[in-house]
């Protein structure tokens, strides 16, 4: 089974090659708002090509056996019509501890994904001393900025520490990046809002994609938590533009002007 990106067999490209002898095969991860092609080939023959669509709606769920509430943060469109480029940007589940990734897991974050950098926001007993990460060394490159969420990112060491995090996604050799705390539910859940923000997508589509992670293995998550009000009433002071706040608060944290412009760059079609 091969299947190609594009809209026709003169302009495509081969994006997955699977074995199987079974009349049905399930095929995850695709992008959304993509034209697929797709054949078979069997002994040197080829059958005729055949054609789907990915509805264009986020959040785009990604399927990586052993851990949970995956999600892409491109695909969605800012609110100065530009699109966030897909395959660059994930958010999920820790892969130990609490959540443990499979081998084939691993191995689609290596290969379909091409993963290059592991963020890791968590801190504190969950990194104890001599810790060894679960991804390969000589294939992902693992970063600890230890994070904390909602309205506690307006402490004194908190703003400094967001900033960290939008320089590493500055440079372009980073990625891909996977960034998770336990569950991506909380602090990265907090850290995916910001990021958003600083996108420019708007503030109605990232409070949804908070409420997301309810549909993962994890409590309900919901906009109206005092917590979480409290981290938006803070922006707000900051400015009534949220994309315009969200540069104020990691520019204060020590985040600069081309780095900011560096990381729309890269995440952002032209």
């Amino acid at each position: 089974l091969e299947i190609y990106e594009g809209d026709s067999p003169e302009n495509c490209r081969l994006c997955e090659q699977h074995a199987t002898k079974k009349e049905t095969f399930s095929v995850y991860n695709l992008k959304i708002g993509v034209n697929y092609l797709w054949r078979v080939i069997s002994g040197g023959a080829a059958s005729s090509w055949r054609r789907f669509a990915v509805a264009d709606e986020a959040p785009r769920w990604l399927y990586v056996p052993g851990a949970t509430n995956v999600r892409d943060l491109g695909g969605r469109m800012t609110s100065d019509g530009r699109r966030v480029r897909q395959d660059l940007l994930f958010r999920g589940s820790e892969f130990d501890r609490h959540q443990i990734i499979k081998p084939s897991g691993k191995q689609m974050l290596y290969r379909r994904f091409r993963l290059k950098t592991d963020l890791d926001v968590r801190g504190g007993t969950e990194i104890p001393p001599g810790y060894r990460p679960p991804l390969d060394a000589s294939r992902v490159n693992w970063v600890n900025v230890p994070i904390r969420p909602y309205d506690m990112i307006f402490a004194d060491d908190q703003c400094a520490q967001y900033a960290k995090i939008v320089k590493i996604l500055a440079d372009e050799k980073n990625y891909p990046v996977y960034f998770h705390c336990w569950g991506c539910a909380d602090r990265g859940g907090t850290l995916a809002f910001l990021l958003g923000a600083l996108l420019g997508i708007p503030e109605s589509e990232l409070l949804a994609d908070y409420e997301y992670t309810t549909c993962s293995i994890f409590a309900e998550r919901r906009v109206g938590f005092k917590q979480f009000d409290s981290m938006l009433g803070k922006f707000d002071a900051l400015s009534a533009d949220l994309k315009r706040a969200a540069e104020l608060y990691v520019g204060a944290g020590g985040a600069t002007a081309r780095e900011i412009a560096e990381f729309r760059r890269i995440m952002l079609e032209a």
